[in-house]
């Protein structure tokens, strides 16, 4: 079973998704996504057909690898295998064909993230020369009650607090939770800010698309006066959010999400590779 490898330039979505949909059907945790949170990952991580590659056998999409790429810096959104077709070396091939276009366009990094627990795939991975960067925790953090006077937060637009953020972080976020990341999806996303007379005080960033929190983050000079938990609870609504790919060495921040109840779920590995 020889299958042919093309780029996703003439995929539609709809197929793309549904290839997705099929690949992560039999996993631990089933991945349905629907059309509307297809196409956000898609927006949100910068898709490029191009460079993403897509194995086909008899005109039916086997195998998937999809690309982000901003300026000369890659990131892999998403592989998988349908599977009846596992087992036959397609992941590799995708991956290999991918990498040499990427290299052809200058591109100087590929990054991705794995569940540790997913063995094969980092098997995978790691034969194609990636390394470990480090590892990230994701989370639940559902509703509580909160009985404590409300810190007043203004819902404002991205773009009027995007710099002022930029000087706040003190990690770097994951691709899917980083400023270009979130400037893609400005139009989707709700940004409530608490500032005082030296600016901005603390902003939280809810991706709603996929009840997700992107990004939280109180002054260092504001810290334990309750300002991240109201801000929380603010942005919340009575919804369980989920909170992905938190830095493992963040013994701070991991501090505040146990002080409002954060789960924690799964771990991944981030991997990068310079090409």
């Amino acid at each position: 079973m020889d299958p042919m490898i093309v780029s996703a330039e003439h995929i539609t979505l709809e197929d793309l998704r549904l290839a997705m949909n099929s690949a992560f059907s039999d996993y631990a945790v089933p991945m349905q996504l629907t059309r509307q949170s297809f196409a956000f990952m898609l927006k949100q991580r910068g898709f490029d057909r191009q460079v993403s590659r897509i194995a086909l056998v008899e005109g039916q999409i086997a195998a998937i690898w999809l690309v982000s790429l901003r300026g000369r810096h890659s990131y892999l959104v998403a592989s998988g295998t349908d599977p009846m077709f596992r087992r036959l070396g397609m992941a590799r091939r995708l991956a290999e064909d991918s990498i040499a276009h990427l290299r052809k366009r200058h591109t100087v990094s590929l990054q991705t993230e794995v569940l540790v627990e997913n063995g094969k795939a980092y098997e995978l991975y790691a034969s194609l020369g990636m390394n470990t960067a480090r590892t990230l925790q994701c989370f639940d953090i559902p509703f509580r009650p909160s009985f404590d006077a409300p810190i007043m937060a203004r819902k404002v637009p991205w773009r009027e607090i995007q710099s002022d953020v930029i000087a706040m972080i003190e990690l770097e976020p994951s691709w899917q939770n980083d400023i270009a990341s979130l400037s893609a999806v400005a139009d989707e996303g709700q940004c409530w800010a608490i500032s005082d007379c030296h600016g901005l005080v603390a902003y939280a960033v809810l991706l709603p698309t996929n009840n997700t929190l992107a990004q939280i983050c109180v002054r260092k000079d504001r810290r334990q006066e309750g300002i991240g938990s109201s801000l929380l609870h603010t942005c919340q609504a009575g919804d369980t959010l989920r909170l992905l790919n938190v830095d493992v060495t963040s013994t701070e921040f991991q501090s505040f999400l146990g002080s409002v109840g954060a789960v924690a779920t799964v771990r991944q590995f981030e991997l990068t590779m310079e090409l």
